[in-house]
């Protein structure tokens, strides 16, 4: 890490894309974020905030993961130095491509470990978007969060559109002045926000449904 893994290609190949990570539906993920989220809640219950009561976990970043990540140096997912962590508790972007690995792994956390809640990005596209299958699709979307939420999920925020727009909005921001994105606990013009986290959204995984 210490490297930026340069001169380490195959064991950054390896752990990006053979690696067990939390969101790729592998239970070894959910038991080290299940870990990680116990003993910081366990640490800040533990202490008095002063008002009579204790202190609460939440993992919301705003636009810090953008911040934070390009001070940071490479870590043990395979992210690289200077680029982006990921916003909230939204699984890395190489953990898997099925949607239903993300919305269960984050659906599994305890919520008694995130009494202040956290955020969840996902970013979706629809594979078919002509007109009579519209409903079809917002349908498959409803039915993936409800899911999601009936297995535990507290809070997930969605963005609706595919990587080709996005790179087109960076090159024509007059076309696309009324296209909103997700950040992270807030949304935000797109066309409008800094470069890194413009790339950021990108980066993150496109689920088609």
């Amino acid at each position: 890490m210490d490297a930026d893994f340069i001169g380490h290609k195959s064991l950054h190949s390896y752990i990006s894309n053979r690696v067990p990570k939390f969101g790729s539906g592998d239970e070894s993920g959910r038991e080290m974020v299940d870990r990680v989220t116990t003993m910081i809640a366990d640490y800040m219950h533990s202490h008095d905030n002063g008002r009579g009561g204790c202190y609460f976990p939440g993992y919301r970043t705003n636009n810090n993961h953008t911040v934070y990540g390009r001070v940071s140096g490479a870590s043990a997912s395979g992210r690289h130095a200077g680029k982006p962590f990921t916003s909230g508790l939204t699984p890395n972007p190489a953990a898997s491509n099925n949607i239903l690995d993300n919305l269960n792994d984050v659906a599994s956390i305890n919520p008694l470990n995130c009494d202040n809640n956290y955020t969840f990005n996902v970013r979706v596209s629809f594979s078919e978007k002509d007109e009579n299958s519209h409903k079809q699709n917002v349908d498959h979307l409803a039915n993936y969060i409800q899911t999601y939420f009936i297995n535990g999920g507290m809070q997930i925020q969605c963005n609706v559109v595919d990587t080709d727009t996005l790179k087109d909005a960076m090159a024509h921001p007059q076309l696309y002045q009324d296209l909103i994105a997700r950040v992270s606990g807030y949304t935000g013009y797109y066309t409008r926000m800094q470069q890194n986290l413009q790339l950021e959204i990108i980066g993150r995984t496109e689920f088609k449904i």
